[in-house]
């Protein structure tokens, strides 16, 4: 999903970022530009992703957004 997005967007994959915090996100993990994991997140996913994020609890989608000056 995330590639055919992109290319309908005209849009590179090292532009996305993933945020997820099970291991059902794991195949994303090597699609996109940058991984995110949340806190709470399993441990597989932690080991892959770029960054850690706060819990989703915790806002964490958002609070890493605005960490990257995108919200």
């Amino acid at each position: 999903g995330i590639k055919a997005i992109c290319d309908e967007l005209g849009r590179s994959r090292a532009d996305t970022i993933r945020f997820g915090d099970s291991d059902i996100d794991l195949q994303m993990t090597d699609v996109v530009g940058i991984s995110v994991c949340m806190a709470n997140g399993s441990d597989k996913l932690k080991k892959l992703r770029d960054r850690i994020c706060p819990a989703a609890t915790e806002e964490g989608g958002a609070r890493g957004l605005k960490t990257r000056g995108l919200m």
